[in-house]
């Protein structure tokens, strides 16, 4: 579907948006991914990563051929989807191509995986399962057009919580995944959030000498990979100092996190900002799209 969206009114804009606004459904992402569909890119579906049902992922690629040449390769980005690690979560990977249309008209071969939930499973078979999609990326994404040797890892709430601690924590992908890891962006993550207000949380991290260990802050170094972490200055499900919080720490150990507080979005609204209908009408698309080409340039990144 292409259609002028500069032409359509802002109020229509907002009643486009509003049924998502206060929490994710799937009439709301269904209405931003009708308006996200193009013939620009191709989607495939439920590649398998891993044993379990839960375990498959999309990927978003250009719709000519793949290239062959290595040097023509595009860079990949994998998102992880939030939801309170399945407590609260109501839609799926396949919701989120309003998310992954922006980035792969960019010119990133994008993949949203599916991974098994709480309270189906702990935080440590989320991690597995997030891990197991990397992995798969890493081994498998040349075949769509992608660069193994250039991942960037996003997520949204709980989803750049998972991102994050892949990226900070060695444990998860083994010291020989993470060079391959350029950087990561975080849209409302939660970093540093003990002790839990969430009496699920002391389930899904449990047992609580491992409590801790679900902290992303507890991991960052000054050898960390390049970040932008963007939060919104209204948002009152994940606290801002979860991400003022990571980035000074980072900051004092010479690491190479940035932080972008946005003053107008909420916890979702900075989600829904990258849908198509909002791209223009804030600058959260362009922040993620300079920092990520950024990264594409150099290890050494900080902005």
């Amino acid at each position: 579907m292409n259609m002028n969206l500069n032409k359509i009114p802002v109020l229509i804009l907002t009643l486009l948006t509003l049924s998502i606004t206060a929490a994710c459904t799937q009439t709301g992402a269904a209405l931003l991914n009708a308006l996200a569909k193009n013939n620009h890119y191709v989607r495939e579906t439920d590649l398998r990563y891993g044993e379990h049902e839960a375990n498959t992922l999309d990927v978003y690629h250009p719709a000519k051929k793949p290239s062959v040449d290595q040097a023509m390769k595009k860079p990949v980005l994998i998102f992880f989807y939030g939801g309170c690690w399945g407590e609260c979560n109501s839609i799926g990977k396949a919701d989120y191509l309003f998310v992954a249309q922006p980035f792969v008209e960019q010119g990133y071969v994008t993949v949203i995986p599916r991974f098994r939930e709480y309270p189906k499973v702990k935080f440590s078979s989320i991690m597995d399962d997030a891990a197991k999609a990397v992995h798969w990326v890493t081994q498998n994404i040349t075949h769509y057009g992608g660069d193994p040797d250039r991942i960037i890892l996003m997520g949204h709430s709980s989803g750049a919580h998972i991102a994050s601690m892949l990226a900070l924590s060695p444990r998860y992908l083994g010291a020989n995944s993470h060079p391959k890891i350029r950087s990561f962006v975080g849209l409302a993550g939660p970093y540093d959030f003990l002790p839990f207000d969430e009496a699920y949380q002391r389930k899904l991290f449990a047992p609580p000498e491992r409590y801790r260990d679900s902290q992303p802050i507890n991991f960052v170094t000054a050898q960390s990979p390049p970040a932008l972490i963007l939060h919104g200055e209204k948002d009152t499900t994940v606290g801002k100092h979860n991400a003022i919080n990571l980035v000074r720490k980072s900051q004092a150990l010479g690491g190479k996190l940035s932080l972008r507080l946005y003053p107008e979005h909420n916890h979702v609204g900075i989600l829904l900002a990258l849908s198509r209908p909002l791209q223009h009408r804030s600058t959260v698309l362009k922040d993620i799209l300079l920092f990520m080409n950024k990264a594409q340039e150099t290890d050494k990144l900080k902005i």
